[in-house]
């Protein structure tokens, strides 16, 4: 007993085992470039004159955009992963791996989904400070470097220190950074977390009295800094080197010229 003639599927080939269409003779579906098998690769022909099973589709694989680089960090395209033109090929992945001396914060992996969008943000590296701040550490103690981020952890119960903070909101390079930081309400005297953005130089700082802290004015020019919020961590929390005990604290500074 013969099985009906099957008939490729969009955006897919067929291949039969013998030319006769007999019992136990298979057929074999293979899809295009850049397409997926939705279904079984492989029917055969059964004694009732049926095939096994429906006809599978070949469905086009979505593509993402090329998300680009990190800075300070390596990226990896596995062998699997497609590229066509600036786009990447659906189930495509990318590895993001920060060179040493450099905390991540965001997922290591990326995966290219159906609707053609990555499955997370792209992480971020963090420089690891070196220096383990007081209440009197300066913005000049750790913004050394240019277009470099700084992971820092600062003490609690500043606010009662005597050290100097000129400005608001864009602070003298000189000023307590922690200090600074409870002048600007981005933590309390109790510690949280902290970004700051070197400002470059800076004319006329004013002072005011914010949570406790009394800061002063100058008028003449100097480098100056601010504050900003931190980099988004990865949506699904796949967070690499992140200590959730800890709070943590740190600087994004660039020099500008």
């Amino acid at each position: 007993r013969k099985c009906p003639l099957l008939s490729a599927p969009a955006n897919g080939r067929l291949t039969f085992s013998t030319n006769e269409l007999v019992v136990g003779v298979t057929a074999s579906i293979t899809c295009n470039m850049h397409h997926r098998l939705i279904g079984s690769q492989t029917l055969t022909c059964m004694e009732d004159g049926n095939w096994s099973g429906e006809l599978p589709l070949c469905d086009k694989l979505a593509s993402c955009p090329d998300p680009g680089n990190v800075q300070f960090a390596d990226r990896l395209i596995p062998p699997d992963a497609v590229r066509l033109g600036g786009h990447f090929i659906q189930d495509s992945r990318i590895e993001y791996k920060c060179q040493p001396g450099y905390e991540q914060l965001g997922a290591d992996t990326i995966l290219c989904l159906y609707d053609g969008t990555w499955s997370d943000n792209l992480p971020s590296c963090i420089k690891v400070s070196t220096i383990v701040p007081d209440c009197n550490t300066k913005g000049s103690e750790i913004v050394n470097n240019e277009g470099v981020s700084v992971r820092i952890i600062c003490p609690p119960e500043c606010v009662d220190q005597d050290f100097n903070v000129w400005g608001t909101s864009i602070y003298r390079q000189n000023s307590s950074v922690c200090q600074a930081a409870i002048h600007s309400a981005k933590i309390t005297n109790s510690g949280g977390q902290v970004a700051v953005i070197n400002n470059g130089p800076y004319s006329h700082f004013t002072g005011s009295y914010s949570n406790n802290i009394e800061s002063e004015s100058y008028d003449g020019r100097d480098l100056s800094f601010r504050f900003d919020r931190m980099p988004p961590i990865s949506r699904s929390g796949n967070s690499k080197g992140l200590c959730k005990e800890k709070y943590i604290y740190y600087i994004l500074y660039s020099f500008l010229s």
